[in-house]
């Protein structure tokens, strides 16, 4: 259990960590003019988003959480910040899924 819990840790500091990088990059290229520039700070938001950082601690998130959950004393609904945090989640995870990544339009 304590593996179990430092991969989650780890999951959660990845997706945190993550979007901070994500909006610290986000902002810094507002004030970019060089094209090239530009691109390769699109480049790296698409990077940290989709393959390094922030997709995968959120799939780390889910996954250890989810088995935390049921092999653990603590279960699922056992306290109402579990269940919030459940709701919070799925909720960001289904938000990220179908507005800001593979699923949106273009």
């Amino acid at each position: 259990m304590k593996w179990l819990k430092g991969f989650h840790l780890i999951a959660v500091s990845c997706w945190i960590g993550g979007a901070i990088a994500l909006l610290s990059l986000y902002f810094l290229k507002l004030s970019v003019a060089d094209g090239k520039v530009l691109y390769g700070v699109n480049q790296s938001l698409h990077h940290i988003d989709m393959s390094i950082v922030v997709v995968p601690g959120a799939i780390g998130c889910l996954l250890t959480g989810l088995v935390y959950s049921l092999f653990s004393n603590w279960g699922f609904f056992k306290h109402n910040w579990l269940t919030f945090k459940w709701i919070v989640t799925l909720s960001a995870i289904v938000f990220g899924t179908l507005y800001l990544g593979h699923g949106r339009r273009r």
